[in-house]
């Protein structure tokens, strides 16, 4: 009986040991998380997109990289999100897939257009919420992440601004 008792008592401490680290994951690195897994999905279907209509050969190859960039982030982001026990939302957000759609309704040069513009706007808009994150987490596994993310985005923007200058 007695080892019963300190069997139980030591499962419970795990227990609550683990859901005291999870606790521990402070709002703003939660929303982080969630965002990012929107962001990436939006991402991630714009560059298929991209894949498949696009005119442009070097704009087809970038939306290539844009994808398999992301398809990686993704795994990483739900590795982290799990440990963390975050709960990522399944699907992008209802403005994301908006302009999910209106990319869907162009066709030729204003595709191509209209995704280079999209893709270097989304890139802007990382570093700037990649900058705030970094500064607010403690939580080095975040901070790993964020780095990985902002160099995704550096690349990411460097090639959509050349492919926009040319």
């Amino acid at each position: 009986m007695k080892r019963f008792t300190l069997a139980a008592l030591a499962i419970g401490a795990t227990l609550a040991t683990g859901l005291a680290w999870a606790q521990a994951v402070s709002q703003s690195d939660r929303t982080f998380l969630q965002d990012q897994a929107q962001g990436t999905s939006y991402e991630l279907a714009i560059a298929r997109l991209a894949g498949r209509q696009a005119t442009a050969t070097d704009i087809k190859r970038y939306a290539g990289i844009i994808a398999a960039d992301h398809e990686t982030l993704n795994r990483h982001l739900a590795r982290l999100a799990h440990s963390k026990s975050v709960e990522l939302p399944a699907s992008m957000t209802d403005k994301q897939q908006a302009e999910l759609s209106r990319l869907q309704g162009l066709s030729g040069k204003e595709f191509d257009h209209a995704y280079v513009a999209e893709t270097n706007r989304i890139n802007k808009d990382d570093k700037e919420q990649d900058q705030h994150e970094l500064s607010q987490t403690t939580d080095p596994a975040m901070k790993s992440f964020v780095q990985a993310l902002r160099k995704t985005d550096a690349k990411h923007f460097a090639m959509g601004k050349k492919l926009k200058d040319s």
